[in-house]
């Protein structure tokens, strides 16, 4: 049942109550409602939904960039003659408004101009817009908070359009933390879990490399073979790998002999594939453009390199029957030190990479870039649009057929480049957006191209709008059916960082009326811009790209379009919050979070099957919920989900079961007190002790409850915490207590940590303070009643993130100090290992002006050893994640260490989990 808050006015008499059918309201009712989203949203878009924080990427100091909001007066009878809008104290000198608040009529609207102009420091500067509005007849308003993201960099710092190297940046969604269950998935002896003499992570759900400006193919086996590209570092990769859309799992291929981006991938009928071109860096003006071919024959384990005459990137390809591929347009090599040049006519590259002039007339053959090209599915590809090198955009169509490549004398009303082209299934072919010579283009056109004879071709415009897309992509989802997606609003500048689009459209075919644009369900989670799109069995496929241009930030994650669903379903992307468990035998049940396609909290439950490498979906939970946790029940198997943080905000006192296969779950009694950032941890007896967390108001709980699967009852624990804490550490001790140290503002300095006795059902006070006061921090058991603590967030003058760690003994009940980190790390994933060895990987490291947002995102594993020392120490071991991670999540799943979702470059979510695969003699040999 669909409800809406509305106001009730009648005889003086105000009061607030609820629509069942709110197609059915009194339209002379009054409403008091707004929404607040990015101005290139969609208009469309579910209240209370934004698309996302608004992104103003990198900006000199002395420099300002600007983007926009639209408020939208959505109620009814009620004008907003009061709108507030403010900014939080922390940065509030870097961002400014131009212009007074609007006053809005009943359904109206208004865009509100929002600039960063970072002035006192340099880094991730981050901030947020409250837009709200005074009570109307004493009935409250709506609120809404919209995140401000950006960073500054030095005046003087010259623009390359290259990401500089070294490890990757971070930024931090103020207000979300990921939800840990910090309690061991399953108690084990302190053996521990074989180590193994060397081993290396792969990435589920999605690629094994983050890459943009890359080549994929789809291949009769239904895999795409991903080829090349820039990583997040901006390094061009020489790596393939062979990604199945269909389940999000990638495996690596066989290297090419050449790294290259910006390349062409071809599939000959065949199989063979062959890769032709590209460059081998990343600055234009640098970058030497590659004149060499590699064949892979099908099921080839090896690429042959064949070196050409002829030398292109950014250009068009399509294969020549089983002889080879013909090439279009794009740029060849040039002066040293100069934007390579246009390249030369068309041509045909053998397979031994002989180049031949392909035939063709002037027109067509004319050098252009930003071509588009649609296979018409019977032999022949048609290219649409482009830009001249004199500037001018073309407007005439082109053929390729039989061999040959001609204009055509239909051409389309507007000239464009770097649009989106696609066909329907017998029907026309649409051209969308593109930049042309006024700018961005909100137009599109269709071409009927029914008739076998080009001479009877017509175009005519799409009567509905699409979104400003530049370099955007366009794929026949079903045959009624072009999706576009990705792309850019506007074309960035000499000293410009443009956001890359994160929403998509869809054309629709309707035989009687022609194209129209409309909308999807939800949008996709992350921007994107020049990725894979590919259709597979079921759906399309948006993969890998970069977040930003000019400079990279490369994405690794996969995600689906479902045309029958007619929505977005991104596979293992997990978002800020989500909480997971083990569930026998060998599977991680992901439970809530942020929805990275609304922002907003999720009822979604995912399923990871580490014997497969595959994401189920679950069923949902009964309440949408972040900052929750999710603990196995050894009793049954079963998994409780409570608390957390709701969808409005609030703690929740609610708990539910996730049964059976996890398709269902069941209501259990509420929680003596709501909380959120807790922990949850399953004792030796089958119950689950819950401690700490934020509670209603953000206060935080000294409290400890106990939940009994038996009777599905929360039961509390006799004494309270030395202090209320959050973001702190349990862990259950050999003996069956647990740990409970850190937590709570690091400011605060030390206090003793808390050990909850099974037996006594009491708390009592740990004899020893800790040496550090942390929080967001790793905590390990590494045997003989030790247990080790490392990194996260402390207070030395500002809080920062910490290289301490130390060790805590249950005889005694005090803290030791051990050797530093290598590193200090902020929210580090841990796994246990045997003999007391444990791996502690990933981790941020934050701005001391931000300490909310961290700048960098880190990849490097170090190994704890007991043996070394006293103590025990630390050193650097070869097995980096395969994505810098921060505030990850480490679980053990039946002897499996996985560590999942976390934050990377600029606070994007990172691709959903990495599973550590211990190698063989055999391996080791083999690689």
């Amino acid at each position: 049942m669909h409800h809406c808050p509305r106001l009730v006015l009648g005889f003086s008499v105000l009061a607030l109550s609820a629509c069942n059918n709110c197609l059915n309201e009194d339209l002379n009712k009054a409403v008091c409602s707004f929404t607040v989203a990015p101005h290139d949203a969609r208009p469309d878009s579910p209240a209370g939904v934004l698309t996302g924080p608004l992104l103003y990427g990198e900006v000199q100091k002395g420099s300002e960039r600007a983007r926009t909001i639209t408020i939208n007066n959505a109620g009814s009878n009620v004008p907003l003659t009061q709108l507030n809008l403010s900014f939080s104290e922390v940065n509030r000198e870097s961002f400014t408004l131009r212009g007074d608040p609007p006053e809005l009529s009943a359904g109206a609207s208004a865009q509100v101009t929002v600039v960063f102009s970072p002035i006192p420091i340099e880094g991730e500067i981050g901030n947020t817009l409250t837009v709200s509005h005074p009570p109307i007849d004493e009935v409250p308003c709506p609120t809404w908070t919209v995140t401000l993201r950006g960073r500054a960099l030095p005046p003087d710092e010259p623009d390359g359009g290259v990401t500089d190297a070294g490890p990757p940046d971070a930024g931090r969604d103020a207000g979300v933390d990921a939800g840990v269950d910090a309690g061991p998935v399953f108690p084990r002896p302190d053996a521990g879990l074989p180590m193994g003499d060397a081993g290396h992570f792969e990435a589920r759900g999605g690629l094994q490399s983050a890459r943009t400006e890359f080549g994929a193919v789809t291949l009769a086996t239904g895999e795409v073979l991903v080829v090349g590209g820039f990583d997040f570092a901006g390094q061009v990769l020489a790596t393939t790998e062979y990604l199945d859309p269909a389940t999000g799992l990638s495996r690596m291929g066989p290297p090419l002999n050449v790294a290259r981006a910006r390349h062409s991938v071809s599939r000959l009928p065949d199989g063979t594939v062959l890769v032709f071109g590209g460059v081998d860096n990343g600055a234009v003006d640098v970058a030497q453009v590659l004149g060499s071919l590699e064949v892979l024959a099908p099921g080839g384990t090896a690429w042959t390199r064949q070196d050409t005459t002829q030398k292109r990137a950014d250009h068009l390809a399509v294969p020549n029957g089983n002889l080879g591929i013909h090439v279009l347009y794009g740029v060849t090599a040039g002066p040293a030190g100069q934007p390579p040049p246009l390249a030369p006519a068309p041509s045909t590259v053998a397979r031994d990479g002989t180049i031949t002039v392909l035939a063709s007339d002037s027109g067509a053959a004319a050098a252009r870039l930003g071509a588009a090209l649609v296979d018409m599915g019977d032999g022949t590809w048609v290219i649409a649009g482009g830009v001249y090198a004199d500037g001018n955009y073309v407007k005439k169509l082109a053929r390729l057929s039989a061999g040959s490549l001609a204009e055509l004398t239909v051409e389309l009303a507007t000239g464009r480049a770097f649009a989106a082209a696609a066909r329907f299934a017998d029907g026309p072919l649409v051209v969308a957006g593109g930049l042309g010579s006024e700018g961005p283009l909100t137009s599109a056109e269709q071409v009927d191209v029914t008739q076998p004879d080009p001479l009877s071709w017509t175009v005519e415009p799409v009567l509905s709008p699409v979104m400003p897309r530049i370099m955007g992509a366009a794929i026949q989802a079903s045959p009624d059916v072009v999706l576009l997606s990705g792309g850019v609003s506007s074309w960035p500048g000499a000293d410009e960082n443009v956001e890359a689009r994160a929403d998509a459209e869809i054309l629709v075919h309707v035989t009687s009326v022609g194209v129209l644009a409309a909308g999807a369900l939800n949008e996709p989670s992350i921007p994107r811009v020049a990725g894979a799109v590919v259709s597979y069995d079921g759906g399309v496929a948006l993969l890998g790209g970069s977040a930003t241009l000019p400079r990279r930030q490369a994405r690794p994650d996969l995600e689906r379009f479902l045309p029958a669903a007619n929505r977005f379903e991104s596979m293992g992307l997990i978002g800020p919050g989500g909480a997971a468990t083990g569930a026998a035998p060998r599977q991680m049940l992901v439970v809530g979070g942020t929805d990275l396609s609304t922002g907003r909290a999720s009822a979604r439950t995912r399923l990871l099957d580490l014997q497969t490498g595959f994401f189920h979906e679950g069923g949902p939970i009964q309440v949408a919920r972040t900052d929750a946790t999710a603990t196995l029940l050894t009793v049954d198997g079963s998994i409780l989900v409570a608390g957390g943080t709701s969808a409005n905000g609030d703690a929740l006192g609610h708990a539910e079961r996730m049964v059976g296969d996890f398709s269902a779950s069941e209501t259990v009694g509420a929680m003596l007190a709501p909380r959120r950032r807790h922990t949850a941890t399953a004792l030796l007896d089958g119950r689950v002790l819950l401690c700490g967390g934020l509670g209603t108001g953000a206060v935080a709980l000294n409290t400890c409850e106990l939940f009994d699967p038996a009777q599905d009852t929360f039961s509390a624990v006799n004494g309270r915490m030395v202090r209320g804490r959050y973001d702190h550490s349990a862990t259950l001790l050999d003996s069956g207590k647990v740990l409970l140290t850190g937590g709570n503002d690091p400011a605060l300095g030390p206090f003793a940590g808390d050990v909850f006795d099974p037996v006594a059902d009491r708390l009592h006070a740990t004899a020893g303070f800790p040496v550090v006061a942390r929080r967001g921090h790793m905590a390990l058991l590494v045997g003989q009643g030790k247990v080790l603590l490392a990194g996260g967030e402390t207070y030395v003058g500002e809080r920062v993130p910490t290289d301490t760690a130390e060790i805590w003994s249950e005889g005694t009940e005090t803290y030791d100090s051990l050797m530093p980190l290598s590193t200090a790390r902020d929210g580090p994933a841990g796994l246990g290992f045997a003999n007391g060895i444990a791996l502690i990987t990933g981790g941020g490291l934050a701005s001391p002006d931000t300490p909310d947002f961290p700048t960098r995102a880190l990849s490097r594993t170090e190994q704890y050893d007991p043996a070394d020392g006293a103590l025990g120490g630390f050193h650097n071991v070869d097995v980096p994640l395969r994505f810098p991670r921060a505030r990850a999540t480490g679980v053990d799943i039946l002897g499996q260490p996985t560590v999942f979702a976390g934050e990377g470059r600029h606070g994007t979510v990172v691709t959903g989990a990495e599973v550590r695969i211990p190698l063989t003699t055999v391996e080791l040999w083999v690689q």
